[in-house]
This record gives structure tokens, sequence and C-alpha cells, in this order.
């Protein structure tokens, strides 16, 4: 009697294992791109509202200033004439013995609302009205600056 060999099911043939696991790795694969098509998504949303709830830099360096100074009497207020301008008037003449004197903070600010605003950035310094100081600057770099006094 010949032996006849029984066929296998077709379930655990080697050509339908191989094949399954290919498939499933397939799957896989697929699955795994989607996520990251959605990550991707999820990421360029947040930074498209971070870009828009961006308030503007100038009225940043504004309420900076203004928080900063708050406690000080000598400050009086802030006037922003352009986009690049700020106008900072004082009732009396900052303390110089705590650094601050008028010179300091006209180009220290200049400087910082020139990286704001990432241009060329003008500030000018008043007490009771009348000029102290003129200084413009470039990204970091004050360019030129006046003293009235």
């Amino acid at each position: 009697m010949s032996e006849e060999k029984a066929k296998k099911p077709f379930y655990k043939q080697r050509r339908f294992i191989v094949l399954a696991f290919i498939f499933i790795c397939w799957i896989l694969n697929s699955l795994a791109k989607d996520s990251n098509s959605t990550t991707s998504v999820q990421t360029t949303t947040q930074t498209q509202q971070q870009t828009e709830t961006k308030s503007d830099p100038v009225q940043d360096r504004i309420n900076h200033f203004k928080e900063t100074r708050s406690e000080v009497a000598e400050f009086e207020k802030i006037e922003l004439i352009d986009t690049n301008t700020l106008w900072i008037y004082f009732t009396s003449t900052p303390d110089l013995w705590i650094e601050d004197s008028i010179d300091q903070t006209t180009r220290w600010q200049a400087r910082n609302l020139s990286i704001d605003v990432d241009g060329v950035a003008s500030v000018k310094t008043f007490v009771w009205w009348t000029a102290q100081m003129f200084c413009t600057a470039t990204k970091w770099q004050v360019n030129d600056c006046i003293d009235y006094r």
C-alpha cells in the first residue's frame, strides 16, 4: 500500500503562514504611518493656534516694562508711537544707584525692542515731559543715541 501524504489544511501550509505574516506586517506598518500623520497634523494645528494667539511683541514689551516698574514711583507711562517706537515718561530721574539711569533704560529698552520686532527700534525717554534720551537699535545692537540733557 502506498502511503499518500495527507494533505495539510491550507492554514497549516508554509505559504499561507508566510503570506499571513507579510500581510500582518503590512497592516501594522500602515497603522504606524497613519498615527504619525495624525501626530504631524496635530502638531501643525497646535503651531497654527500658537501663532494666531501670539500677542504683539511691542505690546508685550510695554506690559513687561509696566510690570517691572509698577512699584517705582518715578515711572509715569509708556506711549506707543508706532510699531517700532516707544516713548517712556518718568516723573523723576531714575536712581543712578540702582543702575537704572535714563541712558541705561533707553539703551536697554531699544535693544530689547529691536529683538522683539526683528528690525530697527527706537526708544525716547522723558522726565516731566522733557526729552532726555533717544536711542535706535537693530537686532540687539544700539546704533545711535542722542542725549538731550
